[in-house]
Order: C-alpha cells, then structure tokens, then sequence
C-alpha cells in the first residue's frame, strides 16, 4: 500500500477518502487491494470510483471499527 501510496496518491483525508492518479496500473492495484482487504477485512466498506480523471477509493466502517479506517490510510502514505 505504500508503495502505491508513493506512485500514484493525489490526497487522503481522515474520513477514509483517498484519491490516486487515473491510470490503468493504478486502478488494477487498487481493485487488488480492495479484493483482499475484502476477505480479511469484510467489515470494511470499500469502493472504487473515477472522478473527474481521477480515481477514488472510500473506506468506511463503523464507529467501533474507525482505527482500521485510519490504519489504511495511513499505510497509504
């Protein structure tokens, strides 16, 4: 993730929302990504989205869950 983080993330915030440059590459990392936190981590809602030439991957979960969300991100960086 930080790998990814270094090569393509445009911003992150400390709601969960991260944007990463709009390629191809990118996108096939990410959807990796969100595969396999999906089967270890199937409390977390992850979504992947283009946005204005861009690409947007939201992470929420619940209260209780919050620091995952924040673990994420911060792996992101």
């Amino acid at each position: 993730m930080r790998r990814l983080g270094q090569d393509a993330l445009l911003s992150a915030d400390g709601e969960g929302t991260l944007r990463f440059r709009g390629d191809t590459e990118t996108r096939a990392r990410l959807e990796a990504i969100v595969a396999a936190e999906a089967e270890c981590c199937p409390f977390l809602d992850m979504h992947l989205r283009e946005e204005a030439g861009a690409l947007v991957l939201e992470i929420r979960a619940t209260q209780e869950t919050a620091p995952v969300v924040a673990e994420l991100v911060s792996a992101f960086r």
